[in-house]
């Protein structure tokens, strides 16, 4: 072994290949869009999911822009702020009923959302949402049995924490 033996020994491991993460579909869950901007947007979910801080990030940017054009997104408003509150949630390990697949979903429609150079780019005053619109109400339908069993569990917990007194 030579003198400099941390490169010998750097150099002699073998190279670990990056695990990677395959979505099994939920019987309840069918696959949303298969574009190529929300296949990019899938991928950028399963890096956020493992990182809490890029999360929380995402989260609060996805708030902002659903504030910013309330009335453009008034055909999904409720949907993505029940899909933000149920991130929230699981950020906050409150809610952890939800399969990984529509995690991962909801979590890629947001990604997909403050994306502003997605199918059409955000710029293009009148149409940039469009896209948003039909990817969220997408991701919302696919994902519906598991966005009303965190209302169902939303609404028990308001209600329990109501009666203390």
């Amino acid at each position: 072994m030579s003198r400099n033996y941390k490169n010998d020994l750097f150099f002699a491991m073998p190279l670990r290949v990056p695990e990677v993460i395959t979505v099994q579909t939920h019987p309840s869950v069918q696959v949303p869009l298969h574009t190529r901007a929300f296949e990019l947007a899938l991928q950028t979910a399963r890096r956020l999911l493992a990182r809490r801080g890029r999360l929380v990030r995402l989260v609060l940017h996805a708030s902002r822009q659903l504030a910013r054009h309330e009335v453009a997104l008034a055909q999904v408003g409720g949907e993505l702020h029940t899909l933000l509150r149920l991130v929230q949630a699981w950020m906050r390990r409150e809610y952890r009923v939800i399969p990984w697949c529509s995690l991962l979903y909801g979590v890629a429609a947001l990604a997909y959302f403050v994306n502003p150079f997605d199918l059409l780019p955000d710029a293009l005053l009148g149409l940039g949402l469009v896209d948003d619109v039909a990817v969220i109400a997408a991701v919302a339908r696919a994902i519906r049995t598991d966005l009303d069993r965190f209302r169902l569990w939303e609404a028990a917990r308001y209600h329990k924490g109501a009666q203390r007194p």
